[in-house]
Formats: C-alpha cells, structure tokens, sequence
C-alpha cells in the first residue's frame, strides 16, 4: 500500500521537505510517495507487513566518482525482523546491472557496496569509480535504492523515525566533489496506527540495545504509553519483578518514563551466550494504581552484539586491534563485561576459546 496523499503533504510540512525543482544543491531524499506496505490509511500496519522505501537521488552541477550514505531506522512502538537494501535495477549502478540493462559504462565501474555491518539499526551504502565509470550523472534525479524492514509491525500510537547515519570514520556523507555534508532532508516520520481508547503498553529505548558506551550509556529507558498518568502510584515501578528503577518514574508528555541498569537488565535475564545475530525477549515493567489495582505489562527487548568491538564503541576497527593486542602481549584488560560474558565477546573466531587466533580474525574483519 502506497502512502495517501494527503498523510504525504503532512509529513513534507513537518520536516519542510522541498522537491528536486528546489534543490540548488546533492540531495538523498526518502520518497514518502511510494513506501510500500502501508495500510489503506497511510499507517505501518499492526500486523506484521515488509515496508519498502524507496530512497531518491537529486544530482546537480557534476557527476559524483563516489557516494557514501547510511540510513538508521528508529522505533517507538514499532519492531521489525530485518532489514536489507538493492540498487535499483532501472540503473547502471554498476557491471552487472550495466550487462543486464545492456548499457556502458557503469555509474561505479569498481562496483557498489552495501554494508549492515556497522549499522546496528540501519544500513549503509556506496559506490566507486575508478577510470571507466561515468559516476552519478550531474541531472540525475530517480530512486536510487530499496530499504525493506521486514515483517514491520506497528503498536497503536507507535512511530518509525528515519534518519541519516555515517559509515565510520568518516562521520559524513561522502559525494565526490561536495566539501560538506550532502543535504538530507530528513529525519522523516512515518506513524502507526492511531488511538484514542488504547490500552497501556510498553515500550523500551534504545532498540536494539548493542553493547557500547559502557561508561556513559549504560541506561535503559523503560516506557508506558495511553496510561492515566494520574492514577499511578510512580513510586511502586518495577522492572522484570524485582528490579528497582535507577531513576524515579516520571511522567515525560503523555508518557511515563523510568530508567534501569541496561548491564543489571541484561544480567538478570539469564541469556548466554549472546548470539551475534541478537535476542529478542520479552521483560515486564509494573505498578500500583491508586485504586488498588495492579498493572503488569509484557514488552521486547531486543540486543545485538558486535563481536570484535572490544572497545564497545559501536564499531570495529583498528582500536579493537590495538585493546586485544595489549591483552595478549602487554597483560592489559579484557573487554569490561564481567565473568564468561567477557569471554564471549573476545572469542572472535567463536571457537570457544579466546586465544592469538581471535586477533588473527579480528585483524582479517578490520581489513588492517
């Protein structure tokens, strides 16, 4: 299901979207037009449907030798599977889709790239020119590729947030020949279904919740949503039955919001190990109303680990390189996770042992 009209020009106004004839200037644009997927209202569906979301290119003054651009996708009330990415194929993005299209030269004669492994909730993509390829044409302006979010689906009052991310190091997006970061018109707001007489539900942030910032980012926040406010006792708010907020309920718009330990959260659940491709288990959060009644409602939790990224900064480079070298040689500090969780996340290799070969794999996934 295409997005309706109407709901479009509401979502264009509240990020002042402007089309290609406005653009004086690179532009990656979200083609809120054509998602596919939606429900006959322009909603994410609260059954499970894969969104298809078409990216588009605006091209102006040169052909681009290189792109780079990564997309995150956040949701409040809104999960999916997966995610996955193509090119278009109505392009010469690169040798194959010229040979199947019968056009030459390609845009990236050295070929186009999509890479999940660094975006724990996204994805990135690029695309090269070396002596052969024409680049992105100077007038080009079309749907460059197609972002799925498999099996969406979304709680009433829930929201998807699309957003620009950055393929590290480079902390923007790279087009040849633009000095600055290439204009995005984003973030772009895509709602689920709408509620006026819901039930409470819950809901929690980040998600998925990957293993970094350890020492500024280690809160989880707990959320309650279409609740009376009013009539709930905050102090009396628990998580998973017995775990004590960090911080006191407290009521954030029309929401309730309390904080807990990510690393307590997780410690109490029981999940070893930690697969890479993540865990989704569900938590409780509870309260007392001042009725007398008691609330218990079930929400998921999702994580995701990156195994390598020993620093647990979100990424895997040569500072993973350097942390596990000093480990091995130097008798510097494990990855600061505790007991066999430490263990897990420096078994690179997964043969479980950690041992000279997990730096051999760590060195072979960084590419130094």
């Amino acid at each position: 299901m295409k997005l309706s009209a109407s709901l479009a020009v509401i979502l264009l106004s509240l990020f002042n979207i402007v089309w290609a004839g406005d653009y004086f200037e690179p532009a990656v644009l979200i083609d809120l037009n054509e998602i596919e997927g939606l429900d006959p209202t322009g909603f994410i569906p609260a059954d499970p449907e894969d969104l298809v979301i078409p990216i588009r290119f605006v091209n102006v003054d040169e052909a681009r030798t290189a792109i780079s651009n990564g997309f995150e996708f956040r949701g409040d009330g809104v999960t999916y599977s997966d995610i996955s990415a193509e090119w278009n194929p109505a392009f010469p993005w690169d040798w194959p889709h010229a040979v199947e299209l019968g056009v030459f030269p390609p845009y990236f004669d050295l070929g186009t790239f999509i890479n999940y492994f660094f975006f724990s909730d996204g994805v990135g993509l690029a695309g090269l020119t070396g002596m052969s390829g024409t680049g992105l044409p100077a007038d080009f302006d079309g749907i460059a590729y197609f972002v799925t979010l498999h099996d969406a689906i979304a709680q009433s009052g829930g929201k998807l947030v699309i957003d620009s991310s950055y393929w590290l190091p480079s902390n923007f997006w790279l087009w040849s020949g633009v000095e600055e970061n290439v204009y995005w018109g984003g973030p772009y707001l895509i709602p689920g279904p709408e509620c006026h007489e819901c039930e409470p539900y819950t809901t929690c942030w980040p998600q998925p919740w990957t293993f970094k910032s350890l020492e500024n980012d280690r809160l989880l926040n707990i959320i309650v949503h279409d609740e009376d406010n009013d009539d709930v006792i905050l102090e009396s708010m628990l998580v998973q039955g017995k775990i004590p907020p960090y911080t006191e309920a407290r009521i954030e718009g029309d929401s309730i919001v309390t904080d807990c330990f990510s690393m307590k959260f997780i410690g109490v659940s029981g999940w070893r190990p930690w697969p890479s491709e993540g865990i989704e288990e569900p938590y409780t959060v509870e309260y007392d109303k001042v009725d007398g009644s008691h609330v218990v409602l079930t929400g998921i939790f999702t994580t995701k680990a990156i195994y390598g990224d020993v620093t647990f900064d979100g990424q895997v480079n040569v500072d993973d390189v350097l942390y596990i070298t000093e480990y091995f040689f130097k008798g510097g500090p494990g990855c600061q996770l505790w007991g066999h969780a430490m263990d897990e996340f420096m078994d690179i290799d997964a043969n479980g042992r950690v041992d000279i070969r997990d730096l051999q794999k760590l060195i072979e996934i960084t590419g130094i």
